[in-house]
């Protein structure tokens, strides 16, 4: 199991990339504002006010203006 940053082409909706995290689950909650007990298995939006959090983690150069981000699960 492992999270993952996928995103996407704002305009065709069109998969970029995707880069792992190694990153603490309650880290992730906190952040996102998540119950303790919910281990976040769904897809959550990464929003521009977000980013510097996540370049502790990984190597990616956000582009919001281009690309939607989102946090997601990978059984």
């Amino acid at each position: 199991m492992s999270r993952v940053i996928r995103y996407f082409d704002k305009v065709d909706e069109s998969y970029i990339d995707e880069v792992l995290l190694d990153v603490p689950l309650v880290l992730l909650q906190e952040l996102f504002g998540i119950n303790a007990d919910n281990p976040m298995y769904d897809c959550y939006p990464i929003a521009r006010t977000q980013e510097a959090f996540f370049k502790k983690y990984c190597e990616i150069n956000f582009n919001f203006d281009r690309f939607d981000y989102f946090l997601e699960y990978d059984a």
